[in-house]
């Protein structure tokens, strides 16, 4: 859907959170897109591998962060089910300031497992989302 690959990479246990690392995250990687068209506009990707025991409780750790700090609002709102891979969660959230509500950016996230793959992607546009969850999951 006019997108390149700008920059990929394996990630290390210092990439990730310690909700991940409880849960036996093994190892990982990210690519981020680039729209072509309009190369300001990214997708970024991550992808981990977890113990088969694990992996179904890796999308619970997706939940509503905390306040940023007293001058920025994040809300976090969970989407219908995307039916991508073994199970999914999709969300959209809204970073805003805090003083005046005005939005500051908007980003959809598609998290999905398949096996003991588990999927992580975030964009500005949920349908492209979707699609590059879609073509991830042909993959696996």
């Amino acid at each position: 859907s006019g997108y390149e690959v700008e920059n990929k990479g394996a990630r290390t246990q210092t990439d990730v959170d310690s909700d991940a690392l409880k849960l036996g995250w093994n190892e990982g990687y990210l690519a981020i897109y680039r729209k072509i068209q309009n190369p300001d506009i990214k997708i970024n990707s991550y992808v981990s591998i977890y113990p088969k025991e694990n992996i179904k409780s890796v999308l619970d750790i997706y939940k509503p962060e905390h306040n940023f700090d007293e001058y920025y609002k994040y809300d976090f709102v969970e989407l219908d089910k995307p039916n991508i891979g073994d199970d999914s969660r999709a969300f959209r959230e809204k970073t805003s300031y805090t003083s005046n509500d005005v939005t500051i950016s908007i980003f959809y996230r598609i998290v999905f497992n398949k096996a003991d793959v588990h999927i992580n992607i975030i964009g500005p546009d949920y349908e492209e989302v979707k699609e590059l969850a879609k073509k991830l999951d042909d993959r696996i």
